[in-house]
């Protein structure tokens, strides 16, 4: 992932979904930041949980989110702290939002570069509909959008 995005460094966000913390390895292994500062990018990461209740962030990420040791937590999340009370990157719930609220979205192009992607991909396996669970009024307004272009041959059933 990493080598693939490497023209984005050093201020490109680098974001994962379906990430899960239970299948971190070696066994026992807890989710930290130290975990993504340790790899070679001086890029923010957030990686968002498969769970969706969990998300980790490396210590850039928090940075430029502003959240410290001094950051409290929101009323429905957790800032999860070490023992010193210093964020160890693993957000919960409503947590997450402190991040995510800092990151960029994504351009027009760029969202419409990964849905033909997708749909090509999708296509290839002979995946002709499918049920996008996790769809907003922007994500439908994409899929309408391509869908005049003729780039997006699936039928989508949005869950919005």
């Amino acid at each position: 992932m990493l080598d693939a995005t490497a023209a984005q460094e050093p201020d490109g966000w680098l974001q994962v979904t379906d990430w899960n913390p239970v299948a971190l390895l070696p066994a026992g292994t807890v989710a930290d930041k130290t975990l993504l500062d340790s790899l070679n990018t001086r890029r923010q990461i957030f990686l968002q949980g498969s769970d969706f209740p969990n998300s980790l962030a490396n210590s850039r990420a928090l940075a430029l989110a502003k959240v410290d040791r001094t950051t409290p937590d929101p009323a429905s999340g957790q800032i999860v702290r070490n023992g010193p009370g210093d964020p160890t990157g693993l957000l919960k719930d409503d947590a997450q939002g402190l991040v995510t609220q800092v990151i960029p979205p994504p351009s027009p192009e760029r969202i419409e570069a990964a849905q033909v992607k997708m749909a090509g991909t999708l296509l290839a396996a002979g995946i002709t509909s499918f049920l996008d669970a996790a769809s907003g009024e922007d994500t439908v307004k994409t899929y309408a959008e391509l869908m005049v272009k003729r780039v997006l041959p699936q039928r989508i059933t949005p869950r919005c």
